[in-house]
């Protein structure tokens, strides 16, 4: 072998040493390529398992707000029908004060009056009891209202 040959085979292992110091670079930097992009996908990863509890979470309070609303719209039809019972007993228990004044005051009248007549006192009683039956509305209508 020559002295040129030589050379050249020093030229031609340089070459190649270079050659494969620029792969284990370009190896190098992939490899710190790879191993962001592994922990970029860990963290996504991550990221996405954190959404999907969230949106479990989100999901779940949902339904319990679907919920509490059909109770609060269940409790107000009661409250609509304890206003309409509310509004009815009282125009009765008004009517039946109106009629227990009335049979009271002319029942006593009766009753006071010379000659005295027995009307009178079946008046009164008359006023006696639809003044019980107008309590009564009252007392039933506040026992329905706290239960």
């Amino acid at each position: 072998m020559t002295q040129i040959d030589q050379t050249d085979d020093k030229k031609e292992i340089a070459k190649l040493r270079k050659t494969l110091e620029k792969a284990k670079l370009d190896l190098a930097e992939k490899d710190k390529q790879l191993h962001l992009a592994n922990q970029k996908i860990e963290y996504l990863e991550e990221e996405n398992a954190r959404l999907k509890d969230k949106e479990r979470s989100l999901e779940e309070r949902s339904t319990t707000l679907r919920e509490n609303d059909r109770l609060l719209d269940l409790a107000n039809q009661e409250i609509e029908h304890l206003k309409e019972w509310s509004l009815k007993a009282a125009v009765i228990q008004h009517g039946l004060s109106i009629l227990t004044a009335l049979s009271l005051g002319i029942g006593i009248n009766f009753a006071t009056s010379p000659p005295t007549v027995s009307a009178g006192l079946t008046l009164i009683f008359i006023g006696i009891g639809t003044e019980s039956i107008s309590f009564y509305i009252t007392y039933s209508g506040a026992q329905k209202n706290h239960k």
